[in-house]
């Protein structure tokens, strides 16, 4: 290998000893660590601003199956004593009650993916 090879190897190449003091010394790298930095934080608040936002709405919209549900059973035995079927009913709640679980066990690993990426960071 040549020398100048070498030598831009070594200007490279963090010291093994200490790298806190090559990123400190190296200008071009410390201002792309704080672009990086920034940028990063940018889309952490995105993300963490669209799920709060995702978040109350499907709990709005979990309060008012609640409603619909408490409302249903109220009314059903009303129903069937006027002999009008109620399966459909039955067929909604059940499919609400499948989508919603689906959709915690979804939050649920993005949870734990996030975590992990932390962890890693």
């Amino acid at each position: 290998m040549m020398l100048a090879e070498q030598s831009i190897i070594l200007l490279l190449r963090p010291p093994l000893t200490c790298k806190l003091a090559w990123r400190c010394s190296n200008p071009v790298f410390e201002k792309m660590l704080t672009q990086l930095n920034h940028h990063f934080g940018r889309v952490k608040k995105f993300i963490g601003e669209g799920y709060g936002r995702v978040s109350k709405w499907a709990g709005d919209v979990d309060r008012l199956a609640g409603i619909g549900r408490r409302a249903f059973s109220a009314i059903s035995p009303i129903l069937d004593d006027f002999g009008v079927s109620t399966t459909q009913g039955v067929r909604a709640i059940k499919n609400y009650d499948q989508l919603r679980h689906g959709v915690m066990e979804a939050d649920q690993y993005a949870r734990g993916h996030a975590a992990r990426i932390e962890g890693l960071l």
